[in-house]
């Protein structure tokens, strides 16, 4: 029977063998996720524990024994989880978030769907990062007494490197990859720190921003 534990600190697994012959000798093969590939990550003779030293993500394990040209495996294989300790909703929220800024940043092919987008917050350096446009619009309203024309934009951004910022305040700049730049009115998501937020900005052409 094979059994594995995450060790929840970044520093493995660790799979415990049992039902095993005595005097075999007793390989565990991991597969990362997306990986068709075997890799040996430890043996032991007989009953006991194997250390995995595995870098977090996804696995499935399986044992092979062998002795005088036979083999004999240890029970199903089995799924697992290596992480530094963070929760199942965490670890859903981050595999989402990578796959969707692997769509829209094309994954570095032309299949490219969004747009990259940079973050001017006040006290540090400025981050660009990954995201979608999901709609723009102008209308025309009474400013000052003057009509004028209000731009608004949202955007899907993925929780990515980068984003969120430590700090959100109304009136962070946000400047898309085609010179367009506005001023931030509120990201929705932030309170339950979503796989993808959607930040609300707008401008108006007498080039104010929102207030810092």
């Amino acid at each position: 029977m094979l059994v594995i534990a995450d060790n929840a600190d970044g520093t493995g697994a660790t799979a415990t063998l049992s039902n095993c012959d005595a005097g075999i000798t007793y390989t565990v093969y991991t597969m990362r996720n997306g990986s068709n590939t075997p890799t040996n990550s430890g043996s032991r003779v007989g009953n006991g524990d194997v250390t995995l030293s595995l870098a977090n993500g996804q696995y499935t394990a399986f044992v092979i024994g062998g002795s005088d040209g036979s083999t004999n495996s240890v029970g199903q294989a089995a799924h697992f989880w290596v992480t530094a300790g963070d929760s199942w909703r965490v670890r859903t929220r981050a595999r989402a978030a990578s796959e969707a800024v692997r769509v829209i940043s094309g994954n570095g092919t032309s299949r490219q769907k969004g747009i990259q987008v940079t973050i001017e917050t006040p006290g540090s350096d400025d981050v660009t990062v990954w995201a979608l446009e999901i709609s723009r619009n102008q209308r025309t309203m009474l400013r000052s007494g003057q009509p004028t024309d209000e731009t608004t934009a949202s955007y899907h951004i993925p929780l990515q490197t980068g984003f969120p910022p430590d700090t959100i305040k109304v009136g962070m700049r946000l400047t898309d990859d085609r010179d367009n730049t506005y001023g931030i009115d509120d990201i929705d998501g932030l309170d339950d720190l979503d796989a993808i937020f959607v930040v609300n900005c707008s401008k108006l052409n007498d080039g104010s921003n929102g207030e810092w």
